[in-house]
């Protein structure tokens, strides 16, 4: 599966959002939510936009820790979707 990142590019935004082909199905921004000189808080928050999810948002303290558990339920969730096991 070719996954395609892009950076999010508005004036207040953060993060990256995933591509399969021209298809946005999941991305990750900084954790507004996240108290102010909290450190043990995660740093990033992931949110991936596939149906029938029942764990949506995902969390990580850095870049590459959060794009890396949107990729593996993104595989896993067109795995079970083509009953490709």
């Amino acid at each position: 599966m070719q996954f395609k990142w892009k950076r999010k590019t508005g004036q207040f935004q953060s993060g990256e959002s995933l591509y399969i082909n021209r298809i946005r199905v999941a991305g990750f921004e900084w954790n507004s939510s996240r108290s102010k000189g909290d450190t043990e808080a995660p740093d990033w928050v992931g949110h991936i936009e596939l149906p029938s999810l029942n764990n949506n948002r995902m969390y990580g303290h850095g870049e590459a820790e959060v794009k890396s558990k949107i990729e593996q339920v993104v595989t896993a969730w067109f795995k079970e979707a083509t009953n490709d096991r």
